[in-house]
């Protein structure tokens, strides 16, 4: 088991620094924004906001934030150079895939995302 550890190639920490509070910050602040929206667009305070919609609204953007918010710290790091060099020797000691290769994922990722969640969320905006 201990060799199996020294095998597993660890992410840097400064992704971990990077991409925790562009998510953390990124979900708080869409979900402040879209629940705003919809207080504002319906005129119902937002101590009153059903459950139903606040959970309709919320939960399918915090999915899909979450692929956003990875391809945000990817142009974060590829935009910053010498997070970039910390990037750039991950993935060539790893052989994971670089930045555009990384970013195409991404992107697919998101589009499945927002294919689901979009229309959730306004159906939260609906009801």
């Amino acid at each position: 088991m201990r060799t199996m550890s020294r095998d597993i190639q660890r992410k840097p920490a400064i992704y971990l620094l990077v991409m925790l509070p562009v998510l953390v910050s990124g979900s708080y602040f869409l979900i402040a924004v879209l629940i705003g929206a919809y207080s504002l667009t319906t005129g119902v305070p937002r101590s009153a906001i059903p459950k139903v919609n606040s959970l309709l609204i919320t939960l399918p953007a915090l999915l899909l934030w979450i692929p956003n918010g990875l391809l945000l710290s990817n142009v974060i790091l590829q935009c910053t150079p010498w997070l970039r060099w910390f990037a750039e020797d991950y993935v060539m000691r790893t052989g994971q895939p670089g930045y555009v290769e990384s970013q195409k994922i991404l992107l697919k990722i998101a589009g499945g995302c927002a294919l689901v969640c979009l229309p959730l969320i306004v159906l939260g905006f609906i009801l």
